[in-house]
């Protein structure tokens, strides 16, 4: 799993090793990082998964916390969290 500095990096990175690069401070290769920014970008979104839909405290309904809209009636159609969760098979 990568820090919060080290994916910073990796998104800044060209295409090589960057002399300047935290990943690169840990002798990791460049497909390294790739592997495990894309480790790292899956454990995300697997707890971002687990929160998108939470009990509201005084609707006791599963609300979703950015749109606040419930479970039944899905997200706003502006929701972060829908278009960061969306499941776009390529």
């Amino acid at each position: 799993m990568l820090t919060k500095k080290q994916l910073k990096d990796a998104a800044r990175c060209c295409g090589g090793l960057c002399e300047l690069c935290s990943c690169n401070k840990t002798r990791m290769a460049y497909q390294d990082c790739i592997r495990e920014a894309a480790k790292t970008a899956l454990a995300y979104r697997e707890m971002l998964e687990r929160l998108e839909w939470i009990e509201h405290k005084d609707w006791l309904v599963e609300c979703c916390p950015f749109c606040k809209k419930g479970k039944n009636q899905g997200h706003a159609p502006d929701c972060e969290l829908a278009k960061l969760l969306k499941d776009d098979d390529i």
